[in-house]
């Protein structure tokens, strides 16, 4: 399990910092570094307050970022 999750972590690096902390905050995968709210599940429109923009936008990015995480899930 922590295998995965370590690896699940690698791909989210992979990305911009507003869609880490977006599937960050949606999944709780927050590490120790990141703030104690990103280590908690959280609605979009919760995500969408936090980072100042609409909850639609939330879930756009959400939907995307999961799309390209698929892709590199399968190339590894």
């Amino acid at each position: 399990k922590e295998m995965l999750r370590n690896h699940i972590m690698k791909v989210i690096g992979t990305f911009k910092p507003r869609t880490q902390a977006i599937i960050k905050l949606r999944y709780g995968f927050g590490t120790e570094e990141d703030p104690e709210e990103y280590r908690h599940e959280h609605t979009l429109e919760e995500i969408g307050e936090i980072l100042g923009i609409t909850r639609e936008r939330v879930r756009q990015i959400e939907k995307q970022t999961l799309a390209e995480m698929r892709l590199i899930w399968d190339r590894v």
